[in-house]
């Protein structure tokens, strides 16, 4: 999964894969600042050496753990992108 911040929306885009290279589905959804309900960061350890860093995403009843490829500092950059836009529609 992919988000996206814009100045205006919040973009979520899912690519079901198949055979690990096809894709066989593509879930594109756009939600507007007001309805996200809670972000965050999560942290996962697997066998003490592997860290996975996850960017939490609520939207009503739909929630979302999206894995970063770029450690923490992302996840951490991803959440002030959304708190950015959550207080400018609130001007």
């Amino acid at each position: 999964m992919h988000v996206y911040v814009t100045n205006y929306r919040v973009i979520t885009v899912e690519i079901g894969k198949f055979l690990w290279f096809f894709d066989a589905s593509i879930n594109a959804r756009l939600y507007t600042p007001r309805s996200v309900s809670q972000m965050g960061y999560s942290l996962s350890r697997d066998l003490l050496i592997f860290k996975t860093h996850y960017l939490e995403f609520s939207s009503s009843s739909i929630n979302y753990m999206v894995k970063s490829k770029n450690g923490k500092d992302k996840v951490y950059e991803m959440i002030n992108a959304l708190l950015s836009l959550a207080e400018l529609i609130r001007k």
